[in-house]
C-alpha cells in the first residue's frame, strides 16, 4: 500500500478520501476529502488520486494562523505580509501577490469580466520588473484586453477557487505571446491562484509564482493552499476594509491608512499624530475622512465594522 520511495500510499490500492499515518492507517475524513483532524501525516485529496500534503503540514498551517490571528487586529499589511511569506514557503513559491478584486455592481452586460475590477495589488518581494509587469496587466485588464487567464480568474465568483495555471490553461496558451512576455520573460513556470471570495462583490485573490527550474504546482501543493486560506474569510475581509473596500466610496490614500492604523488602536488623536508625523488637525480631518467613506459615526463605529 505504501511506495518504498516516498513512504506515501499506492494510487492504484487506496481508496479515495481516506487519509493516513506514517505506515499506519488512520481515521478517515470523507466529507472533506482531505484530512484535517490532524492525526493524518499525509493529507490525500479524493479528487486526484495519489496526491498528498507533505508530512508536518497541518502544523505548519496552524502556526501560520496562530501569527496571522496576533498580527491582524491592527497591523494588516504586516499581517497580510506574513500570511503571503508562508503561504509562500508552503508551497515553494518564489514571489507572491495579492490582488484585491472588487465588482462595479452597474457594468455592461456584455463586459466578459461582469463588471470586476482590480483595484489594489501589492507584491511579497517588489521586484521593479515584476512591479512594472503587474501594472501592466492591471492596465490590459481595465481596457478589456482579454486573455483566457483573465477569464479563469472570474470564474465561479463568489465561489472559493484554486487552480494552477499549469493544470487549468490549456497548452498552447504557454506558447502565446502574451505568456511569453509577461510570464516567461521574468521566468516565471506556473502560478498557483487561491480566490477567496469576501461577498458576491469582492474578493481576494493570491497568486504564488515558480520560475524556471522547478515543477509544477501539485494538486497537493494546491490542497495545501486550499486549507491554509479557505478559513480566512474575516482576514479577507479586514484585509480589504484597510483599504476603504468594498464599502467605502473610495479607496483610502497612504495618509488615511496610517491615521486608520492609529485609530483602530488606543491612542488619542493628538498621539496619532506625533507617531504619524502629522499635526493634530490633519489627523483630525483624516479621521473624518475615514468615517465619511466608511459610512461611520465616529470612532466607536469604525470599531464595531472593524470587528464584525
Amino acid at each position: 500500500m505504501f511506495s518504498s520511495a516516498r513512504g506515501r500510499p499506492d494510487a492504484d490500492t487506496t481508496q479515495a478520501g481516506q487519509c493516513y499515518g506514517i505506515g499506519v492507517g488512520a481515521p478517515t475524513c470523507r466529507s472533506a476529502g482531505i484530512c484535517l483532524c490532524g492525526s493524518g501525516k499525509f493529507l490525500y485529496s479524493r479528487k486526484h488520486r495519489g496526491e498528498f500534503m507533505e508530512p508536518g503540514v497541518v502544523e505548519r498551517i496552524h502556526a501560520l494562523w496562530d501569527g496571522l490571528d496576533a498580527l491582524a487586529a491592527r497591523d494588516v499589511d504586516g499581517a497580510v505580509t506574513h500570511l503571503a511569506a508562508g503561504l509562500a514557503e508552503l508551497v515553494g513559491a518564489g514571489n507572491a501577490v495579492w490582488v484585491a478584486g472588487v465588482r462595479m455592481q452597474s457594468h455592461d452586460h456584455r463586459d466578459p469580466l461582469r463588471g470586476w475590477r482590480a483595484p489594489l495589488f501589492h507584491h511579497l518581494k517588489p521586484l521593479p520588473d515584476w512591479l512594472l509587469n503587474t501594472r501592466e496587466i492591471q492596465r490590459m485588464w481595465e481596457k478589456r484586453r482579454m486573455d483566457p487567464s483573465f477569464l479563469l480568474g472570474v470564474a465561479n465568483t463568489g465561489k472559493y477557487r484554486c487552480y494552477s495555471f499549469r493544470r487549468s490553461l490549456p497548452e498552447d496558451w504557454f506558447q502565446s505571446p502574451y505568456y511569453r512576455h509577461y510570464w516567461e520573460r521574468l521566468g516565471i513556470h506556473d502560478v498557483a491562484v487561491a480566490c477567496c471570495p469576501v461577498n458576491a462583490h469582492a474578493e481576494v485573490h493570491y497568486l504564488f509564482h515558480r520560475t524556471d527550474g522547478a515543477e509544477p504546482y501539485g494538486q497537493g501543493e494546491l490542497d495545501a493552499l486550499g486549507t491554509a486560506t479557505r478559513g480566512l474569510r474575516w482576514f479577507h475581509a479586514r484585509l480589504l476594509l484597510s483599504h476603504g473596500l468594498p464599502v467605502a466610496e473610495a479607496p483610502f490614500t497612504l495618509a488615511e491608512r496610517k491615521v486608520l492604523k492609529g485609530l483602530l488602536g488606543d491612542g488619542t488623536e493628538k498621539e496619532i499624530a506625533q507617531v504619524c508625523g502629522m499635526s493634530p488637525a490633519t489627523v483630525h480631518y483624516y479621521a473624518g475622512e475615514i468615517y465619511r467613506k466608511l459610512g461611520v459615526r465616529g470612532r466607536a463605529g469604525l470599531m464595531s465594522l472593524w470587528l464584525q
